[in-house]
């Protein structure tokens, strides 16, 4: 007798997960591309010389089926407000105090504070002779390399989870245990501790 082995479940776990990456990187276009989105939360900071300013906001964008958010900031000359230039983007975090906060250190300098669990999607280091500086608020510098390592660790897992649903679609027997999700660190209270604009 033939037993038949219901894999549906399996398949459908394998299916959510490559939707997942997939509507990750169309959110990533979508928001490059400003299509259906709606800026929120916008705040700014003047350089000393006042010819800059920079300018941080929420970037919300309805993808149809999902939605993606992101905060932005952005350097804008003074004299031309509508021709700014992203500097800085990282998912949005679900506090707005972790947002980044923006610090002239003179006029051709500034610091962009991040907590050390910021996804960073877009950086540039300077932009018309400013130098453009991140900073990660946590007195332990290990605390963004233990983040990077997790989030290294996660799409590792994202893809052994894909091979595996597979694997155990042709033969249950031979697909061995189901890979473990890794454990994010632990949320720092030194991180919610970022100066304020």
């Amino acid at each position: 007798m033939t037993r038949l082995h219901d894999t549906s479940g399996l398949r459908l776990a394998g299916l959510v997960i490559l939707i997942g990456v997939s509507m990750l990187s169309e959110s990533r276009v979508a928001l490059a591309a400003n299509e259906s989105c709606e800026r929120t939360d916008v705040s700014e900071v003047t350089s000393p010389d006042a010819r800059w300013v920079a300018r941080i906001y929420g970037k919300l964008c309805d993808l149809g089926i999902t939605s993606s958010a992101a905060v932005l900031v952005d350097l804008v000359r003074a004299q031309a407000p509508d021709t700014p230039v992203t500097v800085l983007s990282i998912d949005m975090p679900s506090n707005k105090g972790l947002w980044p906060h923006a610090k002239w250190e003179g006029a051709g300098r500034i610091v962009l504070e991040l907590p050390s669990n910021a996804n960073i999607a877009l950086q540039m280091a300077n932009f018309q002779n400013i130098d453009i500086q991140v900073r990660f608020c946590t007195g332990d510098p290990t605390e963004r390399d233990r983040w990077l390592a997790y989030r290294a660790a996660y799409h590792k897992w994202i893809a052994d989870m894909s091979a595996w649903t597979q694997a155990r679609s042709r033969d249950p027997g031979a697909a061995g245990p189901q890979p473990r999700a890794p454990t994010p660190p632990g949320a720092r209270p030194v991180d919610a501790s970022c100066s304020p604009q």
